[in-house]
């Protein structure tokens, strides 16, 4: 047992005094990850977009670099990310408190991009009020829609833009945004649009806090073969069904 222990002891030993190597070009810092992003000079808060346009994977995430903008890194494997310069999508350069970033392959905004699926970032500025910007270069550039205010808010609905979503079934864009519903409790509404421009309330509900994904799965054991699962910021989720109207939970 003794000796064993000694045994373990070199081990450990000689496996600190390893060197450790870095793939080259990386952030070669010891604490750093290597096979998962990490930005070289901010803090990132939360992802807000991961899609895939001509040939690149592009993440999207809240950068915290003393105001929140939209940061951006894109990549061919998944695995070798290359760090864009952060984005203001606000032209008052403010604040940003939430946003979620779509590729609208089927141009249902019916705009012109050059052969380029439009990216679209979805975002509550400093007034929670919910906006839009669009890039056609790939998120290198944003710009913002003429009258892009799409759903007016107060402060006291402390209301912000969780996520976009294309619902097939219904042929339309679903939007979730969290807020104060009635009675103080927090919930989500979720919207609908057919053009990402005009949004209709759909419905709300409650009791789920700060809903950040809705997301259909197949589910072999239902009678129509799938199954939809609400999430939260914190990996909690609630499965039930979605008709892109109403989430009724099961």
């Amino acid at each position: 047992m003794k000796s064993l222990l000694t045994f373990l002891l070199v081990v450990f030993y000689i496996s600190g005094q390893a060197k450790t190597t870095f793939p080259k070009g990386s952030n070669s810092s010891q604490a750093r990850p290597q096979f998962h992003f990490s930005s070289k000079k901010h803090k990132t808060g939360s992802p807000v977009g991961l899609i895939y346009c001509s040939g690149e994977y592009h993440l999207f995430y809240e950068c915290k670099s003393g105001k929140n903008s939209l940061g951006h890194a894109v990549c061919n494997d998944l695995l070798h990310w290359k760090e864009m310069p952060e984005a203001s999508v606000s032209e008052e350069n403010t604040d940003i408190r939430s946003m979620s970033v779509i590729i609208d392959k089927n141009n249902t905004w019916n705009r012109p991009a050059d052969n380029v699926n439009p990216m679209i970032v979805f975002y509550t500025d400093k007034h929670y009020e919910q906006q839009m910007a669009i890039s056609t270069d790939k998120g290198k550039t944003w710009e913002k829609t003429g009258g892009n205010l799409l759903i007016p808010c107060s402060k006291t609905d402390s209301a912000f833009v969780s996520k976009v979503i294309w619902h097939k079934a219904s042929a339309k864009w679903i939007m979730l945004m969290s807020r104060k519903l009635s009675g103080n409790h927090r919930g989500t509404s979720f919207y609908s649009s057919k053009d990402l421009l005009n949004w209709k309330w759909e419905s709300d509900f409650s009791g789920f806090q700060v809903s950040s994904d809705l997301v259909e799965f197949n589910a072999s054991s239902r009678s129509n073969g799938k199954i939809w699962a609400l999430f939260n910021n914190k990996g909690s989720y609630l499965p039930g069904n979605f008709d892109g109207k109403n989430f009724t939970k099961i």
